[in-house]
């Protein structure tokens, strides 16, 4: 197990450190092995040490305390860190992060070659504000840290809310807060673990809301885009009915475009005229209505057969 520690809050600047040994001090002396200059940090603040494969963390009677998860670790006590805690050394919060040893470098380049050449985006929706990002790294972090490569703007949402990574061909989204897990598409269904996400699916986060969109899959073959099946005209109407959009003003967005689908939906969503939510709602809606029509349809030719 290899642990990393990512300085969030309280230091002069965000920082990883990957502790080496089998121990190891922390605190403000310049002789310790994990230094954090902050007066808020004993000098000889806490230690950092394996126990076979686990990473204890001990309190040293530091002045300021040491809280895992806003719990105080008592002095001269210990506490087994697991991945994702939030470890306080005073007004110093760091993040850490346990991953395994092993990987393998085709499995890690192929990943990279994939994310690279998907064409994936988020649009994320804070209140008004709204914001794009491009995907093209094999992981990216999503939270209020500054680290993080999609940063929310709301400072007391999670620092580190999940982690986006591309893994064998597709895109999953692994929960990283131990205190506020994502919520997926319109169902909100909490993100407990390593969750695939197909192109349209909607991230809630805290207050914020994220349209996830990617256009290649694995080898840069075409996603399929279920909404590009339906007839312009009818989507254009459909998505008129349901919204205060005129139809005049859909039309306009859409003349750029051969096919109307996802593609429509990620510009209302960067124009502020739906949120991601409501048209993961409106697609959702569509899908249901043409699978109703296609079950009748298919029940009335079998039977003329």
């Amino acid at each position: 197990m290899r642990p990393r520690f990512i300085i969030l809050k309280g230091s002069s600047l965000p920082r990883e450190i990957v502790p080496e040994g089998e121990m190891l001090e922390i605190g403000r002396s310049p002789e310790v092995g994990i230094v954090i200059a902050d007066e808020s940090v004993s000098r000889h603040h806490a230690i950092l040490r394996r126990d076979g494969e686990a990473i204890v963390l001990e309190d040293l009677g530091s002045t300021f305390g040491t809280y895992v998860n806003e719990e105080p670790l008592p002095s001269g006590g210990t506490v087994q860190l697991q991945d994702g805690d939030v470890v306080r050394f005073g007004r110093v919060q760091v993040v850490c992060r346990l991953e395994d040893d092993e990987s393998d470098a085709t499995t890690v380049a192929c990943d990279a070659a994939f994310a690279a050449q998907a064409n994936a985006r988020i649009v994320l929706l804070e209140g008004e504000l709204v914001r794009r990002f491009p995907i093209a790294s094999p992981l990216t972090r999503i939270g209020a840290a500054a680290h993080c490569e999609v940063r929310l703007q709301d400072r007391a949402g999670p620092l580190e809310a999940a982690i986006l990574r591309a893994v064998g061909g597709a895109f999953e989204i692994v929960p990283r807060s131990r205190t506020t897990s994502p919520n997926l598409n319109e169902e909100q269904t909490p993100i407990l673990e390593a969750t695939v996400l197909t192109s349209g699916s909607v991230v809630l986060i805290a207050r914020a809301q994220l349209l996830f969109l990617y256009d290649y899959a694995a080898g840069g073959k075409p996603l399929a885009d279920p909404l590009a099946r339906v007839p312009r005209g009818k989507l254009l109407r459909h998505i008129a009915a349901q919204t205060r959009i005129a139809t005049p003003e859909l039309k306009r967005l859409a003349r750029s475009y051969h096919s109307v689908g996802q593609n429509l939906g990620e510009v209302l969503v960067e124009r502020g005229l739906v949120t991601p939510l409501f048209w993961r709602v409106l697609c959702s809606r569509l899908s249901v209505r043409e699978s109703r029509k296609g079950w009748f349809r298919s029940l009335f030719h079998g039977g003329n057969r």
